[in-house]
């Protein structure tokens, strides 16, 4: 995917995106490494806190813009509006 959005001139969407997805990388990482270290405590204790900041991180998304997943992942809240905007890795401006 060739997108042309840079850093510098990243909308508050676009931002909390990438932010999330730093986050999720990191969360499958850690998982990878304590597949095979799981004992490993100050891994287990980074997933924990990754997981939480995770969680908060989508649901500010979902507050501000709407869903992130379909499937039932999340709540369509009054009205059906998936298809409203554009999709959340969309690189659109609006």
């Amino acid at each position: 995917m060739n997108c042309s959005c840079s850093k510098t001139d990243m909308t508050e969407r676009e931002n909390l995106m990438l932010r999330i997805q730093q986050t999720d990388f990191m969360l499958v990482d850690l998982q990878l490494y304590l597949d095979n270290h799981p004992g490993c405590q100050a891994a287990l204790e980074d997933f924990n806190r990754l997981a939480c900041a995770s969680r908060e991180l989508k649901e500010e998304y979902r507050r501000r813009w709407g869903a992130l997943m379909n499937f039932g992942a999340d709540e369509a809240g009054e009205a059906w509006t998936w298809t409203d905007d554009s999709w959340p890795w969309d690189c659109i401006r609006r």
